[in-house]
């Protein structure tokens, strides 16, 4: 796979010659925590973007949470850039990033970018470029995305500058993109991310990053945040030919294991149109171990007599998401006559993951006209164990938790730690009110004399970015209003379906 620092859109490309690159065309970016590895697969599917919006129907695109400003020196006050054009050796040009006096602008003086909101801090692993306005009937056409000077793991913080430097460019000639006027050929210029002074730690600082026992990467997996729209998930036809609706419906009188009182809601797909099979989509999570256990209840309508073809699995897509496979358990059959509150059957499978994917995908495709889904599991593990999210009960206080804390209830991956309170102490050590004394944790005892030692609880995958500060923390997109996958093929998977 072909990588690069930079994929261009073909809009760009098509009027770059036609705009007038004199310093007034007003040019913003927008941050990125995730997003796919740029490679030719990736250029030719981006190339079709033309709004800074389209890029919110492809949740692998996810946003970085930083408010940007726009500045033109350290501390300075909020000041619209631009873009000029600028004469480079022999037949180069380049685009430049001014001030509103056409002044070259540079990370090193503060100019840029600036992430504000203290204490921000976020993943920046691409930036994307676009015109402010409407040019050509586009509104905030993109240019182009760029990894140059960032990556997966770039932690920036409060008052880091992202734009254009000027180290290793000749005086006045420094340019975020080039272009060859013979060979029509653009190539990625000077842009990097100007970070912030790291928090500050003491001398023998340690990091620990505690990965859960279990993991549920189901976002709103009982279906309890909003009833319209649903968030973290999105239902469609088959292969688009029709539509689905999908809303929460209450299911107060389920089956053991599904509604009840404290999880009163689940998940409702209806056909509005269309023969195809209706297709129901979760979050993107990523994939951290070769095996995924998946279960759910699920009831479907129609008559007594009558039984629907179900089928469920994992979409898997490669690092640069230029297609979707579909490993899928064998057709199960849902009996009709269910409703929102009974009919629920439990539907499991374990279901293995290849090497070298990314972003996976739980997906669940029914025949029938109408299918109502609760309590759903994605936990990267072998075991078959029973459902769990961040608000279940059937543990000790804390043991049960969101990643993200209360501002994620039913909006992200759901953990588990076994006796968490009692576990935190004896690793790290704490307060005992009973004797009265501070007594050490077992990672005092190990480190050297005098370390201060930092731990990250919720570590789910194996990345750990540096400079981050607090728990772990994996960003996702809410898919809720974006297409559903288009399958390029489907592999039937039957080990351990029921």
């Amino acid at each position: 796979m072909t990588t690069s620092t930079m994929i261009l859109t073909d809009w760009f490309k098509s009027n770059y010659d036609t705009i007038t690159w004199d310093g007034s065309q007003q040019v913003k970016v927008v941050l990125y925590s995730r997003s796919p590895i740029f490679s030719e697969d990736e250029a030719i599917r981006f190339a079709d973007i033309e709004s800074a919006s389209d890029l919110d129907s492809y949740p692998e695109w996810v946003k970085a949470q930083a408010l940007l400003t726009e500045q033109t020196s350290v501390g300075g006050s909020p000041s619209s850039l631009y873009l000029t054009k600028i004469t480079l050796d022999g037949s180069l040009e380049g685009l430049q990033v001014v001030d509103g006096g056409g002044i070259p602008v540079a990370v090193e003086d503060g100019a840029g970018w600036y992430i504000g909101t203290d204490p921000t801090q976020v993943i920046v692993a691409s930036a994307v470029f676009y015109l402010v306005g409407t040019h050509g009937g586009v509104t905030s056409p993109v240019l182009f995305a760029s990894t140059q000077g960032i990556g997966p793991d770039t932690v920036a913080h409060y008052q880091s500058v992202y734009g254009q430097f000027e180290t290793g460019a000749a005086a006045g000639e420094q340019y975020i993109i080039e272009y060859d006027t013979v060979t029509e050929q653009f190539s990625v210029g000077y842009t990097l991310l100007s970070l912030s002074t790291p928090i500050w730690e003491g001398a023998h600082a340690q990091h620990i990053w505690i990965q859960p026992q279990r993991i549920n990467f189901v976002a709103n997996p009982s279906f309890e945040r909003s009833s319209a729209p649903v968030p973290y998930w999105r239902a469609g036809r088959e292969s688009g030919a029709g539509s689905a609706t999908l809303s929460r419906a209450g299911s107060t009188g389920s089956p053991a294991g599904v509604g009840g009182t404290e999880r009163p809601y689940c998940g409702k797909v209806l056909s509005s149109g269309g023969s195809e099979r209706l297709v129901l989509e979760s979050n993107l999570f990523p994939k951290v171990n070769a095996w995924y256990s998946i279960s759910f209840y699920a009831s479907g309508n129609g008559s007594t007599e009558e039984t629907s073809e179900l089928y469920f699995g994992i979409v898997i897509r490669p690092p640069d998401a230029s297609g979707a496979t579909y490993i899928r358990n064998r057709a199960s059959e849902v009996l009709g006559g269910g409703t929102a509150t009974s009919g629920f059957k439990k539907f499991t499978a374990l279901i293995q993951i290849p090497d070298d994917v990314s972003d996976l995908m739980l997906r669940i495709e029914y025949s029938g006209s109408t299918i109502w889904v609760d309590d759903v599991l994605v936990d990267p593990h072998e075991g078959q164990y029973e459902y769990f999210d961040g608000n279940s009960t059937l543990s000790l206080p804390g043991d049960f938790r969101w990643m993200g804390g209360s501002t994620y209830v039913n909006s992200h991956f759901s953990m588990w730690y076994n006796n968490y309170e009692n576990t935190r102490a004896r690793l790290l050590g704490d307060y005992d009110t009973l004797d009265d004394l501070y007594k050490p944790g077992l990672l005092e005892e190990w480190s050297p004399t005098g370390s201060n030692i930092t731990a990250h609880w919720d570590a789910v995958t194996s990345v750990t970015p540096l400079n981050w500060v607090g728990d772990a923390y994996y960003p996702i997109s809410d898919v809720n209003g974006t297409p559903i996958s288009t399958i390029d093929s489907s592999l039937d998977f039957n080990l351990g379906a029921i």
